[in-house]
């Protein structure tokens, strides 16, 4: 029987109680916005250049509120996906990295959202550098262990091709894994020039691992159906 005891390999109603840690990182941003709100300028930046500089401004309610309820709403619908996923069975054999996933996810949008906050209250916070280092973490641990997701419907590099033979997906899934480790250190190396040289290294890395999978997905999929 999977590790969670659920006959089908997936059920959301256990799985929640694994993410103690998600959860209170997400009642921290709650607390952290609420503290932060009375020091806040009524109209904050919330999106900012590959320059660094801000290139777009929300009122501060709206700064506060969203990206809190936007984590809870991402952590819910990779909490529940699975259980709709053809190919739930196979998360039993990935189920701690897919654990590992959401915890990843939601300290991502945690960081940001602090750093979001910080630069609103008046720190000198430098938003590509922070953002640069966190997204090409994610890439990096994604990378590490992309090799071990089996055959589903939601995790993963999902093409028709992938989708349509399991050996596809295991070739697409190891070289894809390197994509996107090479992807995610690419960026880091960028830093030594500056944060703007950063960010869009973090694009570079980001578009060319993706497009370069989907590729690659391609190219096996014709060697082996013989196409």
């Amino acid at each position: 029987m999977p590790e969670n005891g659920a006959p089908d390999g997936y059920s959301a109603a256990a799985e929640w109680r694994h993410d103690a840690a998600a959860i209170a990182l997400m009642i921290l941003m709650v607390a952290g916005g609420i503290l932060a709100y009375g020091h806040l300028p009524p109209v904050i930046p919330t999106h900012w250049g590959l320059d660094g500089q801000p290139n777009g401004w929300s009122s501060r309610m709206v700064a506060v509120g969203f990206p809190p309820a936007l984590t809870l709403a991402l952590w819910a619908l990779l909490l529940v996906l699975p259980q709709i996923d053809p190919g739930r069975r196979n998360y039993a054999v990935f189920i701690g990295f897919y654990r590992a996933l959401r915890l990843a996810l939601v300290l991502l949008m945690a960081v940001l959202y602090a750093t979001a906050l910080l630069s609103g209250v008046g720190y000198r916070v430098s938003i590509p550098a922070v953002t640069t280092i966190a997204v090409s973490g994610l890439m990096i641990f994604l990378g590490n262990f992309m090799g071990r997701l089996r055959h589903n419907y939601f995790v993963g590099i999902r093409t028709p091709w992938t989708l349509a033979d399991q050996e596809v997906w295991r070739q697409t899934h190891r070289v894809g894994g390197r994509l996107f480790v090479i992807g995610g250190f690419l960026p880091l190396a960028g830093l030594f020039f500056s944060p703007a040289a950063a960010l869009a290294l973090l694009l570079v890395g980001v578009l060319g691992a993706v497009l370069l999978s989907v590729a690659y997905s391609y190219l096996v999929y014709r060697r082996v159906v013989g196409i």
